[in-house]
């Protein structure tokens, strides 16, 4: 049964879907949704020792307050509801003793959200993040307030990844990058025509696989909230089907096949959690058109086709298995391929294309 002729207005939405899944799904959660209920924050004097017991106060230039008790069983630790603190507002942050004198004194403290988000990873189940907050009291009475951020040693165990040992080390950056795809044709000389060569009134999507080299990663995982970028090398091959009406035999249909090798030269970006992927690159094709294994011939004419141009692809992962991460991608193309371009050629010029698939890497 062949496909109908009618053209497929489906195959560019269902691409559409594919590349934009990551942009389309549930928003993320602001900032202060991904922060902990609690935070407990510590205070030490200026040479660097636990306050031992006391109260700490956050007071809001109109007068309002908040309050956190240093307990005498764990001294230099307090704790406050993330849900108290108002985003935005300037704090005046005091530390009292028993005797409810001020040791330390700070203004214009502000919270962050974002700054304490330990970027929990789903797949997982783990926070990658452990943050430290911490207020440091100084000899005349003042404080300075700092935010340590280190990578959670239970997340490089369950991630499985040796090379997280620690900020100093290089990331197990994914290095290989495998798919397989459904290679849709969207316009141009390469879709149907029952004006050429006979008549193509059919085109099918095809199949596709590609590896991908990945390199010129940074030394170091860059800081938070930050795209890692990437380069990449990608080869692959892609084939589509054609049914023609054929000339010399009136009534018959025929197959040919659309055979092309790709070299693809790009650059993109990942999110920290690897999760994520974009690239853009360009893009050299070798192929043509081929009845069986025998290179189509038409009036003098041979279909060995090379082509130029570029491409955008989107990576999203889904799951992992052990040290494999496996996802779905897909690809938007705008390929030119070279060719005598008579009233009687065909499969040549502009080639748009888009592919769904499945990846691993």
């Amino acid at each position: 049964m062949h496909l109908s002729s009618q053209p497929r207005s489906w195959i560019p939405l269902v691409f559409m879907l594919a590349v934009l899944a990551p942009w389309l799904a549930p928003k993320p959660a602001q900032a202060q949704d991904r922060v902990h209920r609690f935070i407990q924050y510590t205070v030490q004097d200026s040479d660097g020792n636990f306050f031992p017991i006391g109260e700490v106060e956050f007071c809001t230039p109109d007068g309002e307050c908040l309050y956190a008790d240093i307990e005498n069983d764990f001294p230099g630790h307090f704790i406050m509801r993330s849900s108290q603190l108002q985003p935005g507002t300037a704090y005046t942050v005091r530390i009292y003793d028993l005797n409810v004198a001020v040791h330390f004194e700070m203004n214009n403290w502000v919270y962050v959200p974002r700054e304490y988000d330990p970027a929990f990873d789903r797949f997982v189940e783990t926070d990658k993040f452990l943050v430290y907050p911490r207020f440091q009291g100084n000899e005349d009475g003042g404080m300075i307030f700092r935010l340590d951020t280190t990578l959670n040693p239970e997340w490089a165990l369950r991630k499985n990844l040796p090379k997280y040992a620690g900020p100093d080390s290089t990331p197990d950056y994914p290095e290989l990058v495998a798919g397989f795809q459904v290679p849709f044709m969207l316009g141009g000389k390469f879709q149907t025509d029952n004006t050429a060569i006979g008549g193509v009134d059919d085109v099918r999507p095809g199949i596709g696989i590609y590896g991908t080299l990945r390199f010129g990663y940074p030394d170091h995982l860059p800081p938070r909230d930050h795209w890692i970028f990437f380069q990449e090398v990608t080869f692959g091959y892609q084939q589509n089907r054609y049914e023609t009406w054929e000339i010399i035999t009136p009534g018959r249909r025929s197959d040919v096949t659309f055979h092309r090798v790709k070299l693809t030269y790009g650059m993109g970006q990942m999110s920290q959690s690897f999760g994520s992927h974009w690239s853009l690159g360009v893009t050299v094709a070798f192929g043509g058109l081929y009845d069986g294994t025998q290179m189509l011939k038409y009036v003098g004419r041979d279909y060995r086709r090379k082509g130029l141009g570029c491409r955008a692809s989107a990576l999203q992962r889904i799951f992992e298995v052990g040290r494999v991460d496996v996802g779905v991608s897909g690809q938007l193309e705008l390929m030119y391929y070279f060719a005598d371009n008579g009233p009687d050629d065909y499969w040549f010029g502009v080639a748009p294309s888009a592919s769904i698939g499945l990846v691993v890497f």
